[in-house]
C-alpha cells in the first residue's frame, strides 16, 4: 500500500512538469492540485500567525535578557575603569606620589580588596621599575618589585593576609620581565590616555580577562609611567550561565573580534564549536547582521540575537543569543502536523481515485525523462523506443530520437570528453600596476663569483640549483612571491597577489627559516667537499607599485619603488657588520611584538639623506629559550642607545667590556673605533646617521 501511495506521488510530480498532458492528467492534477493549495493557505496562515506571537513574546524576553547582561556587564566593569581614571587624576593633582612605593601599595591593595574582579593591580615607571599587587588564589596578596640596580633586574616578593599584614617575603632573584614592551604599558603610551586590551588569558590562572591602563603623568605634566588593572571576566560567565532563557539556549558575549569574553562554562565547549561555524558571518558583517538571523547549526535551523553594547560602553562588545527554531515552535509545529496529517489523508484519497485513470498516461512520460537524463549526461547511443496513445507524447518521444540522432554526429567533430567538462572563464592579464604596502626580501650568496670560479659550469649549475631549490621551497611554504632570480640571488615579496595582513612577519618567518636550512646545507656541502653558500638577506616593508609590467606580448608580475631597492641595500650592507639578516625600521614596526632582534646603527643607504634604523634579525619570539647570548645583545643595545644619546665614553665601556669575550663581533668593533674617534675628536653637529657608499 504504501508503495502504491509512494508511486502515485512520483507519477504526479512528473506528470505535472511534462512538456504535455493530456485531458485526464490535466483533471488529475487540477484536483490535486486544489486540495493542496486550499490545505497549503490554512495551514500557512495559522502557522505564520501562531509563529509571530510566538517569536514577538520570545523577543522581548530576550531583549529583556541582553538588557541585564549589558547591565550587569557594565556595573562589573566601569566601576574598576573609573578606579583607573580616578587614580591617573589623583597622580596629576598630587594626591597620589608614584614615587612614594609605600603609599601606592597601599592604595593598590586597598582598590583588590575592595574590587573583587581586580586580578592584579600595576604600575611601571619610565625605567622599568615595575610594582605589582596580585591577588592569590586563596585570597592573600602578593606584591612584586623588579628594581634595575647595578645593570640587574632584581625581583622581590612580598606576601600578606586577607587583612593586609605582612606575613613574609623573598628576593631578590634576577627577573627577564620588561614591562616597557607589554601590551598594556605600549598601549597606554601611544593612546595618550585610558587603554583598554583586548580579551586574553591571564597566564597564571588560565581565565579570561581585560587589562585598563593609563599614563601616570604628575603635577608638574611629566610623564612618570603606566599605571594598570587586569580585570577577571569569570564571574560574567558565571552570571550567564544564569540567565539562560530555554533549554538548548545560549547566551555569550564577544568582543569586537568576535572572540569569546564570557560565556557558560558548561557550554562552553558547544558554543566554540557555533562560533566556528557562525564567525565568518559575524565577521563578513563586522559583528552584525541586522537585529536577528537564522542558520543552520548541526542541521537544526537556529534563531541567532546579535545586540550591541550601548556606545558609551568603552569597548566594541556584542550579545549573541542562540535557541534552535524548534525550542521556541514546538507546540506549533505540533499543531500544524495534526493539520498536515488531516490533508494528507484528504490528499491520498484523491490521488487514488484518479491512479487507475492517470497510470497510462504517467509511465511513457517517466520513460522519456529518463531518457532526457541520459542525453543531458551526453550517453549517446543507448535511446529506448517508446511507445504512446497520446499524440503529444508521441511527438515528444520522435523528438528525442531525433536530437540523439544530430547529437552522435556532433560527437564526431567534437571529443566527448571536452562536451563534459565545464568552461572556467578569467580575467585577461593586461599592462598595469597599483600601490600597495608589502614586505619585500633579497638573498645573495656573498663572495658567489669567487666560490664558484673552481667548479665547473655543469657542477655550478646543480649546486645552485639545489640551494635555490631549498631557498624557494622556504619562501613559498611561508606564502611569499618570488619575482625573480638573478643568478644566485632570490627577489621575493609578500602581501601580493593575495593581500596578507601579517605579510612583514611571513618573510621574516621566512628569513630565519632560510638561514638555518642554508647552514645545515653547508655544513652537509663541506663534508662532501663542496663549495658552502654563505647567504646575506635583507628585509624591507613600505608601499610600492606590483602589478603586470613589460610589453603586450611579454608581461611580468613585479614589484618597482625605492622601498624595493632598500630592501636590496640593506641585503649588501650585512657585509658591513658581519651580519646574516637585516631589517628596516618599517618591518621592525610591523613584527616586534614576534621577533628578536638586536639593533644595528642608524644609515642612510647609498643614494638616500634620510637615515633609517636597521636591525639584525636573531630569533622568532615563540619557542625562543634564552641564552647568555640575549644578555649580550641586551648589553650590546645598551651601548647603542649610549652612542645615539652621545654618551660615547660609557658606550665604550660597555663595548669594551663585551669584546673581551666575544672579540669576533664585527658590529661591535665597528662601535669601538667609532667612540674612540667621536671621544678624541667630538663633532658639533652629530646625530648619529651613518651615510654608506656600499651598494
Amino acid at each position: 500500500m504504501n508503495h502504491i501511495l509512494f508511486m502515485s506521488f512520483l507519477d504526479i510530480f512528473k506528470t505535472l512538469f511534462a512538456k504535455s498532458r493530456s485531458m485526464q492528467a490535466n483533471i488529475t492534477i487540477g484536483v490535486v492540485m486544489l486540495l493542496v493549495v486550499t490545505a497549503s493557505i490554512i495551514i500557512s496562515y495559522n502557522y505564520i500567525n501562531h509563529k509571530n506571537s510566538v517569536l514577538g513574546l520570545s523577543g522581548s524576553l530576550i531583549s529583556q535578557i541582553n538588557k541585564t547582561v549589558i547591565h550587569r556587564t557594565t556595573t562589573y566593569l566601569m566601576p574598576v575603569i573609573e578606579l583607573v581614571e580616578i587614580s591617573s587624576e589623583h597622580i596629576s593633582s598630587g594626591v597620589m606620589d608614584v614615587k612614594n612605593w609605600n603609599q601606592l601599595e597601599l592604595y593598590f591593595m586597598s582598590s583588590l580588596k575592595q574590587y573583587p574582579q581586580i586580578a592584579m593591580f600595576n604600575y611601571s615607571d619610565v625605567e622599568g621599575n615595575f610594582l605589582m599587587v596580585k591577588r592569590l588564589k586563596d585570597g592573600t596578596l602578593g606584591i612584586k618589585h623588579i628594581l634595575n640596580e647595578n645593570y640587574k633586574k632584581n625581583e622581590y616578593w612580598q606576601y600578606h593576609d586577607k587583612e593586609l599584614n605582612q606575613t613574609y617575603k623573598t628576593g631578590p632573584k634576577l627577573s627577564s620581565y620588561n614591562p616597557l614592551v607589554r601590551p598594556w604599558y605600549t598601549g597606554a603610551v601611544n593612546k595618550k590616555g585610558l587603554f583598554l586590551s583586548d580579551v586574553y588569558t591571564f597566564f597564571t590562572d588560565k581565565k579570561l580577562g581585560i587589562t585598563a591602563s593609563i599614563p601616570a603623568i604628575d603635577k608638574k605634566g611629566r610623564f612618570q609611567g603606566v599605571i594598570a588593572v587586569d580585570i577577571h571576566l569569570n564571574t560574567l560567565s558565571v552570571f550567564l550561565e544564569q540567565q539562560q532563557f530555554k533549554k538548548a539556549s545560549f547566551t555569550y558575549i564577544l568582543d569586537q573580534k568576535n572572540t569569546i569574553v564570557a560565556a557558560p562554562e558548561t557550554d562552553l565547549k558547544t558554543i566554540s564549536s557555533q562560533l566556528s561555524i557562525i564567525k565568518p558571518i559575524l565577521d563578513e558583517n563586522n559583528g552584525v547582521v541586522g537585529n536577528n538571523f537564522n542558520i543552520k547549526l548541526n542541521g537544526e535551523e537556529t534563531i541567532i540575537l546579535v545586540t550591541q553594547f550601548p556606545a558609551q560602553f568603552k569597548k566594541a562588545w556584542k550579545i549573541v543569543f542562540m535557541v534552535p527554531s524548534e525550542v521556541l515552535l514546538h507546540e506549533i509545529n505540533e499543531s500544524n502536523m495534526y493539520t498536515i496529517v488531516i490533508s494528507v489523508l484528504i490528499l491520498i484519497l484523491a490521488i487514488i481515485a484518479t491512479k487507475y485513470l492517470t497510470q497510462r498516461i504517467t509511465r511513457p512520460i517517466i520513460e522519456l525523462t529518463k531518457e532526457a537524463e541520459r542525453i543531458k549526461n551526453f550517453n549517446i547511443g543507448k535511446s529506448i523506443h517508446i511507445d504512446s496513445q497520446t499524440d503529444e507524447i508521441q511527438q515528444m518521444a520522435e523528438t528525442f530520437s531525433s536530437m540523439e540522432t544530430s547529437l552522435k554526429s556532433f560527437q564526431k567533430y567534437v571529443p566527448k570528453s571536452l562536451v563534459k567538462e565545464m568552461v572556467k572563464s578569467g580575467i585577461q592579464a593586461k599592462l598595469g600596476g597599483k600601490k600597495e604596502t608589502l614586505s619585500f626580501m633579497f638573498t645573495d650568496v656573498a663572495g658567489f663569483t669567487a666560490l664558484s670560479e673552481g667548479m665547473s659550469p655543469e657542477d655550478l649549475t646543480l649546486h645552485l640549483s639545489e640551494y635555490l631549490e631549498e631557498v624557494t621551497s622556504i619562501i613559498k611554504k611561508n606564502k611569499g612571491t618570488i619575482d625573480k632570480y638573478i643568478g644566485d640571488a632570490i627577489m621575493s615579496f609578500w602581501g601580493a597577489p593575495k593581500r596578507q595582513k601579517n605579510h612583514a612577519f611571513l618573510a621574516c618567518k621566512a628569513a630565519l627559516e632560510s638561514k638555518d636550512k642554508i647552514e645545515e646545507m653547508n655544513k652537509a656541502w663541506e663534508k662532501e667537499n663542496k663549495m658552502p653558500f654563505p647567504t646575506r638577506i635583507g628585509i624591507n616593508t613600505g608601499a610600492c607599485i606590483v602589478g603586470n609590467i613589460g610589453s603586450k606580448e611579454r608581461l611580468n608580475y613585479t614589484v618597482l619603488g625605492d622601498n624595493v631597492n632598500l630592501a636590496s641595500r640593506l641585503e649588501g650592507i650585512n657585509k658591513l657588520y658581519g651580519t646574516t639578516i637585516i631589517i628596516s625600521e618599517f618591518t621592525y614596526e610591523k613584527v616586534y611584538e614576534k621577533v628578536i632582534v638586536r639593533p644595528l646603527d642608524l644609515v642612510a643607504v647609498k643614494g638616500k639623506s634620510k637615515g633609517i634604523y636597521i636591525y639584525e634579525l636573531l630569533a622568532l619570539k615563540e619557542g625562543f629559550i634564552e641564552t647568555s647570548a640575549d644578555k649580550y645583545n641586551i648589553r650590546f643595545e645598551e651601548g647603542v642607545l649610549n652612542y645615539l644619546q652621545k654618551k660615547w665614553s660609557k658606550s665604550l665601556d660597555i663595548f669594551k667590556e663585551l669584546n673581551s669575550n666575544n672579540p669576533q663581533d664585527k658590529a661591535l668593533n665597528m662601535y669601538i673605533v667609532r667612540c674612540e674617534n667621536l671621544i678624541k675628536h667630538p663633532p658639533t653637529d652629530w646625530n648619529g646617521q651613518v651615510n654608506l657608499e656600499v651598494k
